[in-house]
């Protein structure tokens, strides 16, 4: 049995962490709207688009940063602590920019648009935000 990790979007409320899920019928309630599953045992995520789950392939770096800005879900992450905590090094000039790559290719994959995001923001000069929750 897998422990996925769950945000979905709560009407009135935005994307929500809904924490780890025991049932596989779970999957299925929350497939009604757009959410993204995250099953950090087996590193599968799925995103649900119109009831229908669409898996996600992600590098490890990707994964690890959705991971993490998903557990971090309402909070401003910064770049110094993505740096550390995602990447593994002391964060400076040349990570921030490696971050704004790993974000913008993560983006890309969700179907997240920068400029009306759905689920990670930016939050200039600082970091970045899971939308919402």
């Amino acid at each position: 049995p897998h422990n996925p990790i769950y945000i979905k979007n709560i009407p009135g409320f935005g994307y929500r962490f809904i924490g780890a899920q025991k049932h596989a019928t779970d999957e299925v309630t929350l497939g009604s709207e757009e959410s993204i599953i995250l099953y950090p045992s087996s590193r599968e995520v799925y995103v649900y688009s119109r009831g229908k789950p669409k898996e996600v392939h992600l590098t490890p770096t990707e994964f690890n940063l959705l991971e993490y800005l998903m557990m971090h879900a309402g909070e401003v992450v910064s770049h110094k602590d993505i740096s550390k905590e995602v990447l593994g090094y002391e964060h400076d000039k040349g990570s921030q920019n490696n971050i704004r790559k790993h974000v913008s290719y993560l983006r890309e994959k969700l179907g997240d648009n920068p400029n009306n995001p759905i689920y990670i923001e930016n939050i200039r000069g600082f970091g970045y935000s899971f939308v919402g929750a």
